[in-house]
């Protein structure tokens, strides 16, 4: 039950406004270096450091460092990012590489600019691949060419900036960024009141959040604001580096996303039918075709913030086929690289005796074979890849459901990975509560170019066939490097605030 603590963490360091804003002579360079304090809730929850300096051969270098450590019950757990841009003079891209860290092995991306072609290399998990691919879109700003704009809508008088920006860790498109005047006035830093003045800013690859961010008379940020949903914001606050790497108690976060249903539900793991009404303050800015109708679910939407959805053992949503999307569900990405041998090499030993039998049979083996596999059932991973849980044998629903949907595909069956709701007796505290979970779907020919989304669960089956209908599917995810922060992002409506009716249940015999 760790996926919605995982989206909070991540979309914290992924929604950080793009343009950093600081008053420079045009004519000469001027290092920049900020240190901030990060925080949820009020509650500190890690820093962001920011430098842009030149290096030895003249050029500009622009990194960003963060780190957010929150706790899951008794266990704390550390996600660091990092990145840095390099530059000329004159503002031409010349790299630019990102590192991310969200359990015990790093993936790290180098991205070079050649004029003809441009080369990423990716490290994950000790094994690097590396993809040449023509030049995309160049209508963008470097970092210091962003500075510089934005320095000047100021000094002019603008009361509306756009910087359009790149961002490996988002992949290759630009990203544009609107900040809009607001007002001047005065903010509270750490106990003190700084003049500023406040602006709007929205960024294209964030419909629907609404940033703010205090900017003092040098154009300098001083508080940064992130809704990232109802009653749960994040500021990033300017501080010293003394105050920004000062310890801290890792602020629990997990509990508080558990929701009580309205009733208790007895024998949940022998639950073959249920309905429930799912509704939340989030739900009228969701994109209503995320929330899936396939496999064992059906969703209806009531109004603009409330869906029912039925949960049908007995019923599977048949689909056409996969098309030209099939390539993406058997891809071997970062997060499900089903080619390291590793990942490859269980699913050798998982089907050594099951050759013989069909799709359907096999992912129940690959489901088997995963639960037994993952030996070490704890909260103590962060979000680690299949390649990382093949070498670990540890970690939660989360870890389960990415080495199933890796497996999966290593068997030539196309899968993709589940965010939802399931629900626990007990958890973290709390009693008869749903909890954010994910598991897997595989896709499976039923013939005439007909399928069937098949829900597979190796970290919390129950008790008809493996699954039950307390699993409640909010989002899916192909798991593709270039859509992995998207999918996050598109999963902040529900957040927060959501409430769940429970309207009626059947059970096995």
């Amino acid at each position: 039950m760790n996926r919605l603590w995982m989206l909070m963490c991540c979309c914290v360091l992924a929604v950080l406004p793009t343009v950093v804003v600081h008053a420079q002579d045009a004519e000469a360079f001027e290092p920049y270096e900020a240190w901030f304090v990060m925080r949820m809730n009020g509650e500190k929850v890690g820093y962001l450091h920011t430098r842009m300096a030149l290096d030895e051969a003249g050029r500009i270098v622009t990194t960003s460092d963060s780190r957010i450590t929150i706790a899951r019950g008794a266990t704390e757990i550390k996600i660091e990012t990092g990145s840095r841009f390099v530059e000329t003079r004159d503002h031409r891209p010349v790299e630019a590489s990102t590192r991310m860290l969200m359990a015990a092995m790093a993936t790290e991306q180098r991205l070079v600019f050649g004029e003809d072609a441009w080369v990423i290399t990716t490290t994950s998990a000790g094994r690097t691949s590396t993809e040449t691919m023509e030049p995309g879109n160049t209508d963008w700003s470097t970092p210091a060419a962003s500075m510089r704009e934005a320095e000047a809508a100021i000094a002019r008088g603008d009361e509306r900036i756009e910087v359009t920006n790149f961002d490996l860790g988002a992949g290759t498109e630009p990203i544009r960024t609107v900040m809009t005047f607001v007002q001047r006035g005065e903010v509270e830093v750490f106990g003190r009141m700084v003049p500023a003045s406040l602006w709007d800013a929205e960024v294209s690859m964030y419909p629907g959040i609404a940033m703010q961010m205090w900017v003092d008379d040098r154009g300098q940020p001083v508080v940064q604001t992130v809704p990232l949903a109802p009653g749960m914001d994040v500021d990033i606050v300017l501080a010293d580096e003394q105050l920004a790497l000062a310890e801290f108690d890792a602020p629990e976060m997990m509990a508080s996303t558990l929701i009580t249903p309205d009733r208790k539900i007895e024998s949940p793991r022998m639950l073959r039918r249920a309905v429930y009404e799912i509704s939340g303050p989030g739900l009228d800015a969701l994109d209503r075709d995320s929330v899936p109708t396939a496999g064992f679910q059906t969703v209806d939407w009531l109004d603009e913030d409330t869906m029912r959805i039925t949960i049908d053992l007995g019923f599977q949503t048949p689909g056409p086929g996969l098309g030209a999307d099939e390539a993406g569900f058997l891809a071997a990405t970062n997060a499900l690289n089903h080619a390291d041998p590793a990942v490859a090499g269980l699913v050798e030993q998982a089907l050594a005796n099951a050759a013989g039998n069909g799709p359907a049979a096999q992912a129940q083996v690959l489901r088997a074979f995963v639960a037994n596999y993952i030996d070490a059932k704890n909260l103590s991973v962060g979000f680690a890849t299949a390649s990382e849980v093949a070498r670990t044998a540890e970690g939660d629903c989360t870890e389960h459901g990415c080495l199933l949907a890796a497996m999966l595909r290593g068997a030539g069956i196309p899968s993709r990975t589940v965010t939802g709701l399931v629900y626990a007796d007990q958890f973290l505290g709390g009693r008869d509560i749903f909890g954010y979970h994910m598991w897997t779907q595989a896709w499976l020919e039923t013939g005439e170019g007909q399928g069937v989304w098949v829900d597979l669960d190796a970290a919390f089956p129950g008790g008809v066939n493996h699954f039950d209908a307390t699993h409640i599917a909010l989002s899916t995810s192909a798991q593709a490097d270039e859509a992995f922060i998207n999918d996050m992002v598109a999963m902040l409506p529900l957040m927060n605030g959501l409430e769940v009716k429970v309207v009626e249940l059947e059970w096995a015999e």
